[in-house]
């Protein structure tokens, strides 16, 4: 397991790594909430933000798997890049009216 605050393209990032053969179970418990096809598949990359849902602004969030239908890592980081940057915005958009 390991976690650190990554500063990316101007904005910090809570960054989470978990191997399921080592983690806590705590750590593995999230797992299936984010395996949004139920694919059990690794690597699994889920990005985290806050979004405008039918009047209410709320944590969404999104899963990518293996190596992200690209077959070059130029490709795969700019999925990753691109799922990012619109995370950020709709993170920018409504973080303002956010009440957890």
């Amino acid at each position: 397991m390991f976690s650190q605050q990554v500063n990316y393209a101007s904005h910090n990032i809570s960054y989470f790594y978990t191997n399921i053969d080592h983690a806590t179970e705590a750590r593995i418990d999230p797992f299936d909430t984010y395996d949004i096809r139920d694919l059990n598949g690794l690597p699994m990359f889920t990005i985290v933000t806050v979004g405008y849902d039918k009047g209410i602004i709320k944590p969404k969030y999104t899963t990518l798997y293996g190596t992200l239908g690209e077959d070059t890592d130029e490709k795969r980081m700019n999925v990753l890049e691109n799922v990012l940057d619109d995370a950020f915005v709709l993170w920018e958009e409504n973080i303002p009216g956010y009440e957890p």
